[in-house]
């Protein structure tokens, strides 16, 4: 259900075939209904726009019941499990440094970020090895040992791993790349993004928090994220299969039986 999402660079790939595909389709399933700003202005008809919700949501409902919990998540990594029973609950990092992920020259600036954060709730930050490496050559390890609160780092980890630690997360904290986004948003947990790339400042339509490298938006993305959540009460993600469900019922309702083996729909 991705159907008019967009990136700030119009003449990219992804938002060339996104335009004509979406141009094409007789109807366009959504995720979110901010898709719907993106296709009102390329000139779809609002009749052909439906917003049904993430597919990756019944995906996520149907592996939760076999994801491992956070407290043995961290256990085996090991870390305390102490972290877990902060009051304010904790953010998940996912923020890669060098490589794809956000340049080594900014690799203080984000640390310094993740131990602001850590005032307000513990932090646990997955781990790639390029990153682990950056940290190490600039030694920022010492920085994060004198956060003000908790700043854990945890190798990173199977998708299932990840995926129990997201579940229970107040926030998610990404990067670059965007790794867990979409399931941040599909378990109805707020993502705030650090990053340096264009492709990540033009996802912001998204929902993805974009915050740059900016201290203070950083912060103010955070405390908007968590009195979000504050504000809605603990996320109730849709039942396994609701989001495919919808999808099938538009279909059945708005497609003449004659019409359905020709039909072209994005999602």
């Amino acid at each position: 259900a991705d159907a008019g999402l967009r990136r700030t660079d119009a003449q990219s790939a992804v938002s060339v075939n996104g335009r004509i595909l979406d141009g094409m389709a007789d109807l366009l399933f959504t995720s979110r209904l901010t898709a719907h700003y993106s296709l009102h202005r390329e000139g779809i008809a609002a009749e052909r726009c439906f917003n049904t919700g993430p597919l990756i949501a019944d995906m996520l409902q149907l592996a939760l019941p076999q994801v491992p919990d956070p407290a043995s998540v961290v256990a085996a990594s090991g870390a305390s499990r102490d972290v877990l029973r902060h009051k304010s609950g904790y953010a998940l990092a996912t923020v890669s440094l060098g490589g794809e992920g956000v340049d080594e020259s900014h690799a203080a600036t984000v640390v310094t970020i993740l131990r602001n954060m850590s005032a307000t709730l513990p932090v646990l930050w997955l781990v790639d090895e390029t990153t682990s490496a950056v940290i190490g050559r600039q030694r920022l390890d010492v920085q994060l040992r004198q956060a003000a609160g908790a700043v854990v780092m945890l190798p990173r980890m199977s998708y299932a791993q990840s995926i129990g630690l997201l579940a229970q997360a107040r926030v998610l904290v990404a990067g670059n790349q965007q790794w867990l986004i979409e399931e941040a948003l599909a378990l109805g947990r707020p993502p705030v993004t650090l990053g340096d790339s264009a492709e990540a400042a033009g996802a912001d339509d998204a929902g993805n928090g974009f915050a740059g490298l900016d201290m203070n938006r950083a912060m103010r993305r955070l405390s908007e994220a968590l009195a979000a959540a504050d504000m809605g009460g603990e996320p109730q993600p849709p039942a396994a299969g609701a989001v495919s469900q919808r999808m099938i019922d538009q279909l059945r309702q708005l497609i003449p039986k004659q019409r359905r083996n020709r039909l072209v729909a994005v999602v």
